[in-house]
């Protein structure tokens, strides 16, 4: 009966025929499924674009500055003397090459990264003069894209370094920094070009493209369910209240209308049921009931689905701690991203040691690293990797990984801890404190470059393994009595981790 009265309002009183009319129920989802999408892809757009700028400027950046640096120390009446591939072999093409090579080795750059052009024939075309390949191609023909074309004449018109945004050549895709060469008159005769290839950095933002389109339908979908499940409250909430005004036409004044929406139709529906209190004493006690009784109740079934669980354990393990010897003078000599760069290579090749040896990483604290290692072996596991760890970076630095050697001390300590979750409902961390974690912390600021320090606990599992040196009466912050401890001493072989052989010191 209901289902049939609600059908009729869909049909024109005044004609008697059927209109087609779009039910609420399909605006309401239509409407917010539409607007997500709109901004969804503008967002998406948006994102895409600001990334592709923040990589303009910080690469275009830096290489205009490493360009303007090295072209003030070429020689532009040498590089004038450059003109055909004979000259190759002269002492200007040399001297030139030298210049580029010492720029290329100190900005870490590619041969291909580094050349000098000048300006050739009347069509705005280029040619090579000065590259670091083996093979040289001195006079080989230039044609810039159209879209960095500007830039070009810019650098030899006004004489002004500048950089480019990212383009496309048969070479590849670049973000290149120019910077004007001049002869002994001042005049402009060359650019010297650095550039970048960001072919790897575009296809990470494209697959980040690719995943967000993947999460686009899911999030459409998942926009309409809500849409749908909110217009579903709102049509229902008009069916009560169509249905309750046909039951009461009908007599039927038992009928109770049920919105659970906390909107305007909830407060119509019960300005609606109180019209019928009078008749139906059973619903006045129902409409009493009190409020903060509701909202236990409604508290209580809530926490019904499922709660999480905070635990707190106490565990035996080993802790470990390692530390960079004085990286704040560094991070003073050397310039921000070669300071994030060092860094991770240091903690990505630790992490790796550290988990093949059965260690967990519990966080990294700046350029320091704590991890945990258990199980029976867990001392004698945390000591190779710790031997393994000075291996590698002695490795490292001979192989000048980084811009100035890397060395660390390592702490060693383990015990009883407690484990478990701390924080609050948006910030949860499941945190190892406890005595012991402090001691391996503590330790590791008494180790010195490439040593390794350990508890006296921690000892006594690896005496039967290394030798040490005893280290008595330390005195060390956040322990009221004098703490024993042992320096390791080991034997670092200069073979690579995964061909050496850990051995302890005879």
């Amino acid at each position: 009966m209901v289902e049939r009265d609600m059908l009729r309002m869909f049909l024109s009183r005044e004609t008697g025929q059927v209109t087609l009319r779009i039910p609420l129920y399909f605006k309401i989802a239509g409407t917010c499924f539409g607007v997500v999408l709109v901004v969804l892809a503008f967002l998406g757009a948006l994102e895409y674009r600001d990334q592709e700028r923040a990589l303009e400027d910080k690469f275009g950046l830096t290489l205009q500055h490493i360009a303007q640096t090295a072209a003030i120390f070429v020689d532009g009446d040498a590089h004038e003397r450059v003109r055909r591939p004979e000259d190759a072999a002269g002492e200007d093409f040399r001297q030139l090459r030298e210049l580029l090579e010492r720029v290329r080795r100190e900005n870490t750059l590619t041969d291909r990264q580094i050349y000098t052009l000048r300006p050739a024939g009347t069509k705005g075309g280029l040619e090579f003069v000065v590259m670091l390949q083996e093979r040289t191609f001195i006079g080989d023909p230039y044609m810039p894209p159209q879209q960095i074309m500007r830039i070009w004449q810019k650098v030899l018109m006004e004489g002004t370094p500048n950089k480019t945004p990212i383009y496309e050549d048969a070479y590849g895709t670049f973000i290149s920094g120019l910077a004007p060469i001049r002869n002994h008159e001042g005049k402009v005769v060359a650019v010297l070009q650095v550039d970048y290839d960001v072919a790897q950095f575009l296809a990470e933002l494209q697959r980040t493209l690719e995943s967000r389109l993947w999460i686009l339908p899911a999030s459409l979908v998942l926009a309409l369910v809500l849409a749908l499940l909110l217009a579903r409250s709102i049509t229902e909430a008009v069916r009560q209240l169509v249905g309750g005004t046909i039951a009461v036409r009908a007599g039927n004044y038992d009928y109770e209308v049920e919105v659970h929406t906390r909107d305007e139709l909830r407060t119509l529906a019960e300005a609606f049921n109180l019209m019928l209190s009078g008749l139906r004493e059973h619903f006045a006690l129902l409409k009493y009931v009190p409020r903060h009784t509701r909202a236990v109740i409604a508290e209580a079934l809530r926490s019904g689905r499922g709660e999480e669980v905070y635990l707190a354990q106490k565990r035996h393990l080993a802790v470990f701690f390692s530390d960079i010897r004085g990286f704040t003078a560094m991070s003073d000599r050397l310039a921000p991203d070669r300071i994030i760069e060092m860094l991770n290579i240091y903690l990505r090749k630790e992490a790796e040691i550290i988990e093949r040896h059965s260690g967990s990483i519990d966080k990294f604290i700046g350029d320091a690293v704590m991890a945990v290692f258990e199980g029976p072996n867990g001392f004698l596991n945390a000591a190779l990797a710790a031997i393994e760890i000075q291996q590698a970076l002695k490795k490292l630095n001979a192989q000048k990984a980084f811009e100035v050697p890397v060395d660390v001390g390592i702490g060693i300590a383990g015990g009883e801890v407690v484990m478990g979750s701390v924080g609050y409902e948006d910030r949860m961390e499941f945190a190892v404190i406890g005595r012991m974690v402090n001691l391996a912390a503590r330790l590791t600021s008494v180790a010195g470059r490439g040593e390794i320090v350990v508890s006296e606990l921690a000892w006594q599992t690896l005496s039967t393994h290394f030798n040490s040196e005893q280290l008595r009466g330390m005195r060390l912050k956040g322990f009221a009595s004098e703490i024993t401890c042992y320096r390791l001493k080991v034997s670092l072989p200069d073979a690579p981790a995964e061909e050496a052989s850990l051995q302890p010191a005879g």
